[in-house]
């Protein structure tokens, strides 16, 4: 007899959840442009905002999961235009496409009617009203991705424009022998190299819950809320989940560049003010003693030949699995600090 075989079952990323509600976001978006336009314009067309929906969508679409990666190089202006004409043809192709399957399909006279008008009386308007929309949700992607995903929001609505204490967990992840390697590959194929690795972090890192606080160089900085950070997948399994895909990328990475980047990371939790400041030039900014503590961590990944490094604080607040194992590297005196605390080394089984 047969075992019994469970069928599998469809998982999604947070990652890919996350673009899904952006690509709706999107076109909700589309249809509150679109109705605003009719009714300035004296319509009130059901099909209109509809078409803003389905055109926002499509947007959000074809931005997340099609052009992100494939774009991602060209300048922004010629991105943005290759972007919003090609996805004004798509909705108005798909909208034509779907309205004659319709039609075909139940004989409805006024689905009939409805393709005409978009065929032949409307199709310049709502080629219009598409491209438009389209161009003002890429130009939100490309701010949202500018501040970091979900930061333009809270700044729309002010989270920043008073200072703000929390308790937060940060990661400082650096690109090991970043010298060495500059000088092998070149400046060119270095900065390549470095924006392949910073793409490749989006996904664990959506997953995790956390956020790209800013980019050093070839170090990033991420942060968490304390208590997403404790959170599996916690702040300790973000960094060897980060090494899993770029294993998985092993074979691009050595046919591009003929290494597989290797890092280190100082993990550390305290409290912090976050805030807007600056005048011709704004920023959101964290200030607290765990962000030098953390970048000091970081630095002793070499001195101790450690992977990660993480303070006794968090060490006892995650709840640990069998995956890892952990090292006391003793009680240390890190520069800067007044008070010494033990750290602890963390590898994988």
């Amino acid at each position: 007899m047969r075992p019994k075989v469970e069928p599998r079952m469809f998982h999604m990323t947070k990652y890919t959840k996350l673009r899904l509600g952006n690509c709706f976001k999107a076109g909700l978006i589309g249809a509150i442009l679109t109705l605003f336009s009719i009714l300035e314009e004296g319509m009130l067309k059901i099909q209109y905002p509809i078409v803003g929906f389905i055109a926002g969508f499509f947007t959000g679409v074809f931005e997340l999961f099609v052009y992100r990666e494939r774009l991602r190089r060209l300048p922004f202006i010629l991105g943005l235009l290759i972007k919003s004409v090609s996805y004004t043809a798509a909705v108005y192709v798909f909208l034509v496409f779907v309205l004659t399957v319709f039609y075909k399909l139940t004989g409805y006279a006024n689905i009939h009617n409805i393709l005409l008008n978009f065929v032949k009386k409307e199709s310049v308007i709502l080629a219009i009203q598409a491209f438009k929309g389209s161009l003002f949700i890429v130009i939100l992607f490309q701010l949202d991705t500018l501040l970091g995903d979900g930061a333009f929001r809270r700044y729309v609505f002010g989270k920043y424009h008073i200072p703000n204490k929390q308790d937060m967990i940060f990661m400082f992840l650096d690109i090991k022998s970043s010298t060495k390697l500059a000088e092998m590959l070149g400046d060119e194929k270095y900065y390549s190299l470095i924006d392949d690795f910073f793409h490749d972090l989006s996904e664990p890192i959506i997953d995790s819950d956390a956020e790209i606080y800013k980019y050093v160089g070839d170090e990033v900085i991420i942060c968490w809320p304390i208590e997403k950070g404790l959170t599996p997948p916690t702040a300790v399994d973000l960094y060897f989940n980060i090494k899993q895909k770029i294993r998985k990328k092993k074979e691009y990475y050595i046919s591009r560049y003929g290494i597989i980047p290797e890092f280190k990371a100082g993990i550390h939790e305290g409290s912090v003010i976050s805030a807007l400041i600056g005048d011709i030039r704004k920023e959101i900014v964290y200030n607290g003693d765990v962000l030098n503590t953390t970048a000091r961590l970081q630095e002793m990944c070499n001195e101790l030949n450690a992977e990660v490094l993480i303070s006794d604080s968090l060490f006892h607040k995650i709840k640990w699995t069998g995956r890892y194992a952990a090292q006391s590297q003793g009680v240390i005196q890190l520069k800067g600090k007044l008070k010494p605390f033990e750290i602890f080394s963390i590898s994988e089984h």
